[in-house]
């Protein structure tokens, strides 16, 4: 519930005026426009509207779109599909990458690759999203010509089926590419100092006194300790992988939520607004639940505890 009220006022307090947003920029007759607020609900008091929108949440109605003149439902049904598969990609990705940068980094950390790869790992996390997405459609969309510049799909000369799928790849690798670099450096920088410690316990030192083999020693029981860490990172990086994917669908023309919201935001459309910030909010949540319980299948002792 302290949730639910504190969306609302923030969202609700923001500097703007949704009537202004929805008739453009030129006035209109103060009749028209009190029938406007009239029609939405947002010309009674904060209260009111907070106790009808708990009201409405309760029948899991989330509301009706000011800009989009369509049920909030159906827009996170629409955009969530396209969110899920671009930061699910990401997601791969940087969790891919992440594993085998950090493994290799804390394994050879007396070598130019360990260097390397923290390097690597700091630019990509400091970068702003932004900016490498510009560099990257200038690179590999403008100047190589090898990936789309922006958009999900191309406007003609696409087949459907196979064609179709290779496309939407294609039109999605830049994007997922740029949103996955800040969480791959979080990944690789917090698996290697966790691989570092894990590296040097007892455990290892006695898989290594047993003659075990090196990639059995590091992958086996090293890894499989050093994960615990990494797991919380990971639920936590659910908003920063909301909010990377605001930036990141915008540069790239992506229809999804973040695109969703960041128009949504300047059009003070309210209803939107709300239930994004509450899906992120319950997405949260849910990561972390699902963190502790796999803290528990890692590691047997925390179950038992």
């Amino acid at each position: 519930m302290a949730a639910i009220v504190a969306v609302f006022l923030t969202v609700r307090l923001l500097p703007g005026d949704p009537v202004t947003a929805i008739t453009g920029e030129y006035p209109v007759p103060a009749a028209y426009a009190a029938e406007i607020r009239e029609s939405y609900g947002i010309d009674q008091p904060l209260t009111v509207q907070l106790l009808r929108y708990v009201q409405a949440l309760g029948r899991g109605d989330l509301g009706f779109s000011f800009k989009n003149q369509k049920s909030v439902g159906d827009l996170l049904r629409e955009r969530g599909i396209n969110t899920l598969m671009l930061s699910g990609f990401a997601f791969m990705l940087a969790s891919m990458a992440g594993l085998v940068l950090g493994t290799t980094a804390a394994t050879r950390r007396t070598h130019l690759a360990d260097t390397t790869i923290r390097g690597f790992a700091a630019i990509s996390y400091a970068a702003p999203v932004f900016w490498v997405g510009q560099l990257l459609i200038m690179l590999l969309a403008v100047n190589l010509k090898i990936l789309p510049v922006a958009g999900m799909s191309s406007a003609r000369g696409v087949t459907p089926g196979v064609g179709q799928a290779v496309d939407l790849l294609q039109h999605m690798v830049l994007p997922a590419l740029v949103l996955a670099l800040p969480i791959m450096a979080i990944q690789t920088r917090i698996l290697r100092v966790s691989m570092i410690d894990a590296l040097t316990a007892d455990y290892v030192k006695t898989a290594r006194a047993k003659g075990l083999p090196e990639s059995v020693v590091v992958f086996r029981h090293a890894l499989r300790n050093a994960l615990l860490p990494l797991i919380t990172v990971i639920a936590l990086e659910i908003p920063a992988l909301f909010t990377g994917a605001v930036l990141v669908e915008t540069v790239f023309s992506w229809p999804g939520l973040g695109r969703l919201l960041f128009d949504s935001i300047g059009a003070r459309d309210y209803p939107v607004v709300e239930a994004m910030l509450l899906m992120v909010t319950v997405a949260v949540i849910a990561a972390n639940w699902i963190a502790d319980l796999l803290y528990g299948r890692l590691d047997p002792r925390i179950q038992r505890a």
